[in-house]
């Protein structure tokens, strides 16, 4: 706890949590103008998004892994991104 408690000045003094949020908002807005009818939903906060899909989600995060695309399941039916 000390460590995080530690490194928040610093978050913040450089502006990482301000351009996580301005990052994840452009990644959002780039998945929901993918026009695809497996999607159902798009959400998320800051770095840490995710896509609620009509079909399971892990052949997807499967496929999405073999690309090189950092994602995980999150339940049956949601991919969640997270970026590095």
């Amino acid at each position: 706890m000390t460590l995080g408690l530690a490194t928040m000045p610093l978050f913040q003094s450089e502006g990482y949590m301000q351009k996580a949020v301005e990052l994840g908002d452009y990644f959002r807005n780039l998945l929901r103008k993918i026009d695809s009818p497996l999607i159902r939903e798009v959400r998320g906060m800051g770095l840490l998004n995710g896509v609620e899909l009509s079909v399971k989600s892990i052949p997807i995060v499967k496929e999405l892994q073999d690309m090189g695309i950092l994602a995980l399941p999150a339940g049956p039916f949601v991919v969640r991104f997270c970026r590095l």
